[in-house]
């Protein structure tokens, strides 16, 4: 040890130093380590550098990226992440054709496919739950983002290849979907729960809704494109088959629970029940008809599908032909029983008659409406029960068995006024029901229905007996002899110019606006029992356009005789005769009926142009300052010839024979001898009635 010195500088200890093991290392630690030593392995060379990394590697570094970001989306949740990281995975497998590849894409897609599969099915139950429950002939409308939702998910398990597996899983769950609902629509009508308190056609609204339901998933599959059109009609033929499975039962219970085909074999006693029950028949007939459409239209051929529900749709219709004819004659008979007010009871008749007719087009069965038809033919034949009670109402309270078209006869004049105005009217009215018929059912099915072509020829045939009953009983009441006599009358004094004296009237007179003396004298026509009766009894509308146009044609006739028949008259005679036909012209168009009246959607105005063009020619001839002014005039445009040209100037006494002549030869009009468009004839004429 050292020792200091004095001024403080140390001193080197004396004792010798003795050797020290190495730091950290004790005599245990050495002896181990000479031990190990006789263990050891002899020195290895130098491993060699690695070798630069291959394409290959990369690869397959790259696939292990894929798989691992496969792995990751599905743990996730995002399906489109998870088709995002299979495709290119897909790809690499299909082009390198390495067999680790393969293995590897097969397992992400084998884990990814269940969930992609039931996000496809969660899709196509919440969008086969919210689609509307409509059956129609041009599809089903249902909630755009569902099916977006389903087309979407059906859209990846395309790209993946898994549209086989895409289109069973969604076929499944739309038919589970379209089960669940048809369940729940016919849950009344299996006694699942307690009957609504008035509940309307229960069966048909039970119907509607099952197909209803079945067209709606339907329609979900149709709306899923990217499939094709053959998995998207196979995927809707599951839900659809389901929806056939449900109307097959509703009918049958309809059937069954409603006595159909027992109530179609027994007379009808209550009319009411029966109407109920023929339109709760024509709901469930017309809901079938619209599926079986439907489904035609989504899988091209349907019959397979329908067939069962064909079968049943066709026994229903059976029995509804058989009830409708039942309640035809039973209605149209209790209509015509009481005949107090016949406008009424003809009215109800064929009130019956279009309800029957509108049920069965309704139905959307060729067989019920073409059937419905041919027995509303029969039973408006000229022998059929409404034919005869409208002929017979002419003389009904009277003692004599007279028809109308006895009545009609120029020898026969046995009915009242009333009866006779009564009978117009309802001649008229049975006129117009046909013709609506024929129109407005039978003409509109003939676009659809190729059968039912034939049939407009044969409403026209009975719509034209009608016509011809409804002029008939029209041509009776004018011919009334108290009306006749006032026809005759008017005709006569208007001739004989009784009536205005306009061939008295020379240029000295004045003419002034007094009222007019023909409209004076028809008012005798006007006023007449028989034409007030008339006025009363026909509906407004055709019937009153009908009467209105016979009148002007009656007095009309007599005007036209005035013009070219008669004494001369003068230049103010001719402007008077023109202005007191004019006033009377216009007191007959104010009787015409209002165009709303004459039918609606009708582009038609009710006009007496026709009845009076004849009349208005001949007076404009008549008022010429000169007879060369007749070149002036468009005769040729109201059928006027020579000889209509001649003797209306010849009545003018202050015009030269010649002057007339060669106005008449420089006339545009077609030749002729006497009289022709100015022809007229006295009421009740032989010429008159043809």
């Amino acid at each position: 040890a050292a020792t200091a010195r004095a001024g403080g500088e140390p001193v080197a200890d004396a004792t010798p130093d003795v050797p020290q093991p190495p730091p950290g290392r004790t005599p245990a630690r050495a002896k181990f380590a000479a031990r190990a030593a006789k263990h050891r392995s002899p020195p290895q060379p130098p491993k060699p550098p690695k070798p630069p990394r291959s394409p290959q590697d990369d690869s397959m570094e790259a696939i292990g990226l894929m798989v691992e970001q496969c792995h990751v989306a599905r743990e996730e949740g995002d399906d489109d992440q998870v088709v995002a990281a299979l495709l290119p995975l897909l790809n690499a497998a299909r082009h390198q054709g390495d067999d680790v590849v393969k293995a590897l894409a097969d397992a992400a897609l084998k884990g990814s496919k269940p969930r992609l599969l039931a996000s496809l099915e969660v899709a196509a139950t919440v969008a086969a739950r919210g689609a509307d429950e409509v059956v129609g002939d041009g599809g089903v409308e249902t909630e755009d983002d569902a099916v977006e939702s389903v087309s979407r998910a059906c859209e990846r398990l395309a790209f993946l290849g898994l549209s086989d597996d895409a289109t069973e899983a969604l076929g499944t769950a739309l038919a589970a979907a379209a089960h669940r609902r048809a369940n729940h629509a016919t849950l009344e009508i299996r006694g699942a729960i307690p009957e609504e308190e008035n509940s309307v056609h229960a069966h048909a609204t039970a119907l509607g809704n099952a197909l209803g339901a079945a067209c709606a998933a339907a329609a979900v599959a149709q709306a899923c494109t990217v499939l094709g059109e053959a998995r998207c009609a196979k995927a809707a033929e599951k839900p659809l088959q389901i929806g056939v499975n449900a109307g097959v039962d509703a009918l049958e219970r309809f059937a069954m629970m409603k006595s159909v085909e027992t109530v179609s074999r027994e007379p009808i006693s209550n009319l009411t029940e029966a109407d109920a029950l023929l339109d709760e028949c024509s709901f469930a007939l017309q809901f079938g008809h619209r599926f079986t459409r439907f489904v035609e239209g989504a899988l091209g051929e349907g019959e397979t599908v329908t067939a069962t529900l064909l079968k049943s749709l066709q026994t229903l219709e059976g029995l509804y032909i058989q009830l409708e004819d039942r309640y035809r004659d039973a209605g149209v008979r209790e209509a015509l029983e009481d005949m107090d007010d016949p406008l009424a009871a003809l009215q109800d008749a064929f009130f019956v008659l279009r309800r029957g007719v509108d049920r069965a087009v309704g139905t959307l069965s060729e067989q019920a409406a073409l059937a419905e038809l041919h027995r509303t033919l029969a039973t408006l034949a000229l022998d059929a029960e409404v034919f005869q009670s409208a002929a017979s109402l002419a003389t009904r309270g009277e003692k004599k068995e007279l028809s109308l078209i006895d009545a009609v006869d120029e020898e026969v004049r046995g009915a009242s006024i009333e009866s006779l105005a009564v009978a117009a009217g309802g001649a008229f009215a049975c006129a117009s029901s046909v013709a609506a018929l024929k129109d407005e059912v039978v003409g509109e099915l003939a676009r659809s229905v190729p059968l039912a072509v034939p049939l407009l020829d044969d409403f026209d045939h009975a719509s034209h007996q009608y016509d011809e009953l409804a002029a008939g009983a029209l041509s009776a009441l004018f011919d009334e002899p108290g009306l006749m006599l006032s026809r005759r009358s008017f005709f006569a004094d208007v001739v004989a110019d009784k009536i205005g004296r306009y061939s008295k009237l020379g240029d000295q007179d004045v003419l002034g606006d007094d009222d007019s003396a023909l409209d004076n004298a028809y008012e005798k026509v006007l006023n007449h029992a028989a034409l007030t009766a008339a006025l009363d009894a026909l509906p407004a509308g055709a019937p009153r356009l009908a009467l209105c146009r016979k009148l002007a044609k009656d007095a009309a006739n007599a005007v036209l005789a005035r013009c070219t028949s008669g004494d001369n008259v003068g230049a103010l005679g001719a402007l008077a005769l023109r202005r007191d036909a004019r006033k009377l012209f216009a007191t007959l168009g104010a009787l015409l009926p209002s165009e709303e009246s004459l039918g609606e959607g009708e582009v038609f105005r009710a006009t007496l142009r026709p009845e009076l063009e004849a009349t208005t020619a001949a007076l404009a001839l008549l008022c010429v300052e000169a007879p060369s002014d007749v070149r002036t005039l468009r005769l040729s445009a109201a059928g006027v010839c020579r000889g209509d040209v001649r003797a209306a100037l010849g009545l003018r006494r202050d015009f030269e024979k010649n002057a007339v002549d060669a106005a008449v030869s420089a006339a545009a009009v077609v030749e002729s001898e006497g009289l022709s468009r100015f022809a007229w004839s006295a009421p009740g004429s032989a010429v008159e009635s043809q």
